[in-house]
């Protein structure tokens, strides 16, 4: 068993937080196919975006999850106008990205990944853990008592992605993970 620096570096020198736990909410783009040559596979891809969200809703994050707006957004613009403007502007106000089961299929979360690469988002893809919330907001949340949790968390809402991170890398370097190598 070794100590690791909860900070780790990316292949592409991204910096990838492993902290078990985070001190606040992380607000969470959810990326993976939406269309399909099938009904049936079309229907599988709602429902994996859907169940991701959820996921990390349960967890206590903030989820934008680019389903919600498909069809109104699909219907009002373009393809690229949905992906490079609406899209986009969500992630960059994210502090991460969490990709879905054959999202290096989607031409829309492959575009998805540049960007995020590009402004070093937190990403998560399948089968990364994704953080949850210390013990502290984590009860908070079972117990319902969401007025409560609100006051804590409203002041890290109001800060921008980067500082938000900051405090986000600051967190896992005080803490230490035990991992088998």
């Amino acid at each position: 068993i070794y100590l690791v620096n909860m900070l780790l570096k990316n292949g592409d020198n991204s910096i990838k937080i492993i902290s078990k736990q985070v001190p606040f909410p992380l607000f969470i783009y959810v990326a993976g196919p939406i269309s399909a040559s099938t009904r049936g596979q079309f229907n599988q891809n709602i429902k994996n975006l859907i169940e991701a969200a959820k996921g990390l809703i349960k967890k206590g994050h903030f989820v934008f999850c680019p389903y919600t707006s498909f069809e109104f957004n699909y219907k009002v613009d373009s393809y690229d106008f949905w992906v490079c403007y609406f899209d986009y502007s969500w992630i960059q106000r994210c502090d991460a990205i969490c990709f879905v089961s054959g999202w290096e299929r989607s031409k829309g979360a492959l575009l998805e990944e540049r960007l995020a690469q590009r402004i070093d988002l937190l990403r998560y893809y399948p089968g990364d853990e994704i953080p949850e919330l210390i013990p502290e907001l984590k009860r908070l949340i079972e117990e319902n008592k969401y007025r409560e949790l609100f006051k804590k968390i409203e002041s890290y809402n109001s800060l921008s992605r980067g500082e938000r991170r900051k405090i986000l890398e600051r967190f896992a370097n005080s803490r230490i993970l035990y991992m088998r190598v």
